[in-house]
């Protein structure tokens, strides 16, 4: 169950890129073209969202609550590809809380 729900992440997320770098229109570049070094925007997005993921847990909301305007207010990256991380990182809690909660009794997979 869990290499399934492992390849079904792996798919969406390859499929998603795909669709995101597909044709259609002009081109959208995803990361800033300042100068800077290769390395930089990624680490400080990494330090961003790691210090956003404590403050999430610690506050109980969900990750894309804070990741998507924190992100998009604060960093040169193009809105739709935060929204899309956005939707990724709440992807991410939801299958990350849900064994536990099941377990737990605390959610149900009846409809």
């Amino acid at each position: 169950m869990k290499s399934g729900l492992l390849l079904l992440a792996i798919l969406l997320l390859f499929s998603g890129t795909a669709y995101a770098s597909g044709g259609g229109g002009e081109a959208v570049s995803g990361m800033p073209q300042d100068g800077s070094p290769w390395w930089y925007w990624p680490v400080i997005l990494f330090v961003a969202t790691f210090i956003m993921g404590i403050i999430a847990v610690l506050g109980g909301v969900g990750g894309g609550v804070l990741f998507v305007p924190i992100i998009s207010g604060f960093f040169p990256f193009h809105l739709d590809f935060v929204r899309g991380a956005g939707l990724l990182v709440a992807l991410a809690g939801a299958l990350a809380a849900g064994p536990g909660l099941l377990r737990s009794g605390l959610a149900s997979l009846r409809l």
